[in-house]
């Protein structure tokens, strides 16, 4: 496909009902309904790859994918086109002709996640944040999270039978925000590995509910220890909020 064009989407979407990004047989994927839309549209199958195959239940407020394709298409009619067709739980914000050689997730030099903690349960945001029920020093918390800054082995806060054979990640920001429902947390980063994100999350609330010590993220990190980090976070507080190229 040397002449295929290569389009990319910039995409918003709710992972509640989601089996994640990636397409699975039988399973409801973000993947699976753009390709299913696309298909129609551009009059051949085409695969949509992703900047950030997110889980089952995570939301994305700025994933990247890109597809290419033999066929010449508008992007004002792509965009049109999708979000006519498309579940109300997906959209798309942008489309747009990428340059040569663009992959969305291979061209990707950072990425932005952000975990929502809300300050009581809450029937609206039952699918969009987590309410830890018990009680978190977020200060301690906070403090702790400046332990991740910086090029590490993360294999203690990554899924164990991960597909990444790489553990290293350098994070480059670390950002805390509060508002009337809650906190916020951000981290900044090249890359990241599967879970890793709610792994440290789970760790964090737990220094800050007294389970673990302070400095515990400092000696997973050290230690490269699946075993002795805190429980994984739920996914519903889980976004991809920027993809930096």
């Amino acid at each position: 496909m040397d002449d295929a064009i290569t389009y990319r989407l910039l995409l918003e979407y709710d992972g509640t009902h989601f089996y994640g990004w990636q397409i699975q047989a039988g399973r409801r994927t973000v993947q699976g309904e753009l390709e299913k839309a696309l298909k129609p549209l551009m009059g051949e199958s085409v695969r949509v790859t992703a900047a950030g195959r997110t889980d089952a239940g995570v939301h994305a407020l700025g994933q990247v994918a890109h597809f290419r394709s033999l066929k010449p298409r508008p992007v004002g009619v792509i965009l049109s086109a999708l979000n006519g067709t498309l579940p109300l739980d997906v959209r798309v914000l942008e489309a747009s002709m990428a340059p040569l050689g663009f992959h969305a997730r291979y061209s990707a030099k950072w990425r932005r996640y952000r975990y929502r903690f809300l300050h009581r349960v809450s029937a609206l945001d039952r699918n969009r944040a987590w309410f830890p029920p018990f009680d978190v020093d977020w200060d301690l918390a906070v403090r702790e999270s400046s332990a991740l800054l910086g090029l590490h082995d993360f294999t203690a806060f990554s899924k164990t039978g991960g597909d990444s054979d790489n553990p290293m990640c350098d994070i480059q920001a670390v950002s805390w925000n509060r508002d009337d429902s809650g906190l916020q947390f951000d981290l900044r980063a090249d890359r990241f590995l599967r879970h890793m994100v709610r792994s440290i999350v789970g760790t964090l609330i737990d220094v800050g509910r007294g389970r673990f010590e302070a400095g515990t993220v400092k000696k997973l990190l050290e230690s490269k220890e699946r075993e002795g980090s805190g429980v994984t976070a739920p996914p519903q507080g889980l976004y991809l909020v920027e993809v930096g190229y």
